[in-house]
This record gives C-alpha cells, structure tokens and sequence, in this order.
C-alpha cells in the first residue's frame, strides 16, 4: 500500500462496471418528469417499485454502482469504468431466474446485461481505512 496523509491506497482485485458490446440500453433522464410513489437514494437519484421489477430515474452510474454493490455479493470493490457522465433512467425488470446456487449473482448480471452493462474482473486502486491502534475510552 502507498501511505498518504488521510489514509492508505492498495492495489486489489477488484470489478469495473463498463459498457457491454452494442452499447447501453437506457435513456438520460428528462428533468422535468415526476417519478411519484419513488424514493431518493442517499448516493442520488429516485428509485421506483414497479409490478414488474424496480426502475432507478435521474442516476449517474457512480450512484449506481453502490446499489450494484449492495445486491451483488462479489467480495470486491466495484468501479463505474463507464465513461458515462450524465443522469439516467435505469429499468430492472424482475427476472425469473432470481438466481441460482451456484451462481447467486445470476440475476443481477441478467439485469446488467439487460442494460447493456457488464461487469469486468480487474486489479486497481482502491482506497483503504487502516485502523492501527484502538483502546477503549477512558471513565472521564
């Protein structure tokens, strides 16, 4: 690891969420629609149950990549390699395949297929807290 000030910087295995061959299959976002029934991500945008799957309005893929992150168990860091710069309109619709044992992410990566997405293994930087020293705090 290269030490810095604030914290330390490592290399690691890691993923990177790029574009798939043929390019995304989603829209920007217009500003001006209402996504009623939605609520907002702290990491941004408005996410919307639907009947059908749960579709994400106004999304940069660096706030889309902390949900990937939460639904996929991959046991590494995941990095937005897109080049995409905007806002987004994500539709994830439910897949029968809700995924299998062998493979339990099988339906996420469907999903990210579905959008023209993929995930790719890597090794790069990533930024890493180091605790060095901790002690319970004193009676005063």
């Amino acid at each position: 690891c290269l030490s810095d000030w604030s914290s330390d910087v490592c290399s690691s295995d890691l993923y990177s969420l790029v574009v798939a061959k043929g390019g995304p299959k989603f829209k920007e976002t217009d500003p001006a629609a209402d996504h009623p029934g939605g609520f907002t991500l702290p990491w941004g945008g408005v996410m919307v149950p639907s009947k059908d799957g749960m579709n994400m309005y106004g999304a940069s893929m660096a706030s889309f990549v902390p949900y990937i992150a939460m639904r996929m168990n991959v046991g590494r860091p995941i990095q937005d390699k897109t080049g995409l710069t905007g806002k987004y309109d994500l539709v994830m619709k439910r897949q029968d395949d809700m995924g299998s044992a062998s493979d339990p992410d099988s339906a996420m990566r469907s999903i990210l297929n579905d959008l023209g997405l993929k995930l790719e293994s890597t090794k790069g930087q990533v930024e890493t807290l180091v605790i060095d020293h901790m002690e319970r705090p004193s009676e005063n």
